[in-house]
């Protein structure tokens, strides 16, 4: 069996799987320490051979995921990290090791999934859209605050506008409470990256057909206005299986 890890920001989700699907998953808040998978994963401590991992926490954080997984079950994990390229796909950034290992996988496992031009967008902490050709080649992309910062954003820099925790899409419209107004804002500038990269993507790639990717913790919240495209919520620890199998590309 493999253990994956995907530790994000906010969020460290996992799964185990053996070969053909995933037996359990789950998540922590990355505040959270390893050992709460302990009784999650006790039943299958021994049956577990590889530990899978993409991060964009710090070292230390890295490390702390190191240290649980030698203590309890004795197994060094492996790291995906972005690389030139990888599963047919080429790293649009100027310095390929800067771009995101957790956009990289996706990237990577989006292309192989769909195997034309694509737009992949990640709506979690921040929300990324990602730009790939019909032949591989990663085109760029946006990085903008996820719906949760730019919330809180508002809320810790205003004093007078108050504002529910849950976020909804309702509305492209103008709002006529203080709720409405900002969801309505958030939509509207949230839309407006999404539209500008698809826009992009059709000047490049005339003629064919671009599938829309959604991938993250939020992205459920925007299929309403983009019912075209594709859910797929496990498509960053999908990516492993590409790169950590690629002896040129995965680090030891």
């Amino acid at each position: 069996m493999i253990l994956e890890f995907d530790l994000g920001n906010t969020r460290c989700k996992w799964r185990l799987r053996d070969a053909q699907a995933a037996i359990v998953r789950g998540h922590l808040f990355t505040t959270g320490h390893f050992s709460e998978l302990d009784i999650s994963l006790s039943l299958y401590q021994s049956e577990i051979k590889s530990v899978w991992c993409v991060s964009v926490v710090s070292e230390t954080k890295e490390q702390e995921l190191v240290d649980w997984c030698k203590s309890f079950l004795n197994i060094t994990p492996r790291f995906a990290r972005a690389v030139k390229a990888c599963g047919g796909v080429i790293n649009g950034y100027t310095e390929p090791s800067k771009l995101g290992a957790d956009r990289w996988l996706g990237i990577v496992s989006a292309h192989n999934h769909f195997l034309g031009p694509l737009m992949l967008v990640s709506f979690g902490t921040a929300v990324t859209v990602d730009l790939v050709s019909m032949n591989g080649r990663h085109l760029g992309g946006f990085i903008a605050p996820g719906v949760n910062l730019m919330l809180d954003s508002l809320a810790s820099r205003t004093s007078r506008i108050a504002i529910d925790n849950f976020f909804e899409v309702t509305s492209l419209q103008v709002g006529i409470t203080t709720n409405e107004a900002v969801y309505a804002a958030l939509t509207v500038m949230l839309v407006g990256l999404i539209d500008s990269g698809a826009a992009q993507l059709h000047k490049m790639e005339i003629e064919k057909n671009i599938d829309v990717v959604f991938t993250g913790g939020d992205a459920g919240k925007f299929l309403s206005l983009y019912p075209e495209a594709k859910l797929m919520p496990d498509l960053v620890l999908d990516g492993l299986d590409y790169v950590i199998n690629d002896p040129k590309n995965a680090e030891r």
